[in-house]
């Protein structure tokens, strides 16, 4: 015979595993929003270097032209 109680104890025990999976889950949602964040990061930086090294490159070309047409 089971006791009397074993029922209230299975429903403690499985609501604290759904407590458990509820924080773990919560924390991967964090660790996955975490790497999200620094892959758009990383990529915003990337295109920001491309945007930079390019508007250099252009300027310098702009400038190269300049100086070509009024010394000759």
């Amino acid at each position: 015979m089971k006791r009397p109680n074993s029922y209230w104890n299975h429903q403690i025990e499985s609501q604290e595993g759904s407590i458990e999976r509820m924080m773990k889950d919560e924390l991967m949602r964090k660790k996955a929003n975490e790497k999200n964040q620094k892959n758009i990061t990383r990529t915003f930086e990337e295109r920001m270097d491309f945007y930079i090294t390019s508007s250099i490159a252009i300027m310098s070309f702009i400038l190269v032209g300049f100086v070509l047409k009024y010394m000759i």
